[in-house]
C-alpha cells in the first residue's frame, strides 16, 4: 500500500500523468465512399469526367487570354 508521500513521488519505472491526452479519428475513412462499376460503364464515367475537367480547364484559359479574369486577382482569391 502506498503512503501519504508516495503520491508525489513515484517509484522508479512509474510516472504519473496529469492533463488532457488528444484524440483523433482519421476523417478520410469516415466520409469515404467507394463506388464499383463495370468495366464500361466506368470507361464511360472517366470520359465524362475527363471532357467535364477539360472544359472548366480551357472555359479558365479563355478567360484568361480575353481579359476577363485578371491573374493577379485570381492569384489573391488561391493563395498563390
Amino acid at each position: 500500500m502506498k503512503q501519504k508521500n508516495d503520491v508525489c513521488h513515484p517509484t522508479r519505472g512509474e510516472r504519473y500523468l496529469i492533463g488532457i491526452v488528444p484524440s483523433y479519428e482519421l476523417l478520410a475513412d469516415k466520409y469515404r465512399t467507394e463506388l464499383k462499376y463495370g468495366i464500361l460503364e466506368a470507361l464511360s464515367k472517366s470520359l465524362e469526367k475527363v471532357y467535364s475537367l477539360s472544359k472548366t480547364i480551357c472555359g479558365f484559359i479563355g478567360n484568361l487570354i480575353t481579359g476577363d479574369i485578371s491573374v493577379k486577382i485570381w492569384a489573391a482569391n488561391f493563395h498563390c
